[in-house]
């Protein structure tokens, strides 16, 4: 018997990354749907999204935002019995490369 297991390694959020066109439940139910069992949420984290998510001076205000479409997906995911995978797409000030990082939790960010 052979088990099928379906990962999506990147995706992004609408509440949270300007280039997530899909809010976080609906991005986990769809994905279920085709039958993965799982997805890392990788919302953005750098100097311009920082800017959108409108918090530059409270840093703790920053993470709560930069986790809000995080949080949706994977309450939406437990509910469903998918593993969620907590990841972020990272840029720094010095380089126009975004650097994926998985595994992160809030801790990670605090």
């Amino acid at each position: 018997m052979q088990t099928t297991f379906k990962f999506e390694p990147h995706t992004h959020t609408a509440e949270t990354s300007k280039c997530g066109r899909i809010p976080a439940c609906e991005l986990v139910e769809t994905h279920h749907a085709l039958g993965f069992s799982s997805l890392a949420v990788t919302d953005h984290l750098h100097e311009t999204y920082i800017q959108l998510l409108y918090c530059r001076d409270d840093w703790n205000t920053c993470v709560d935002r930069l986790l809000d479409g995080y949080r949706r997906a994977k309450a939406r995911a437990d509910e469903l019995n998918m593993f969620l995978l907590m990841g972020i797409e990272l840029r720094f000030v010095e380089s126009d490369n975004d650097y994926l990082i998985y595994g992160a939790d809030e801790d990670f960010l605090r």
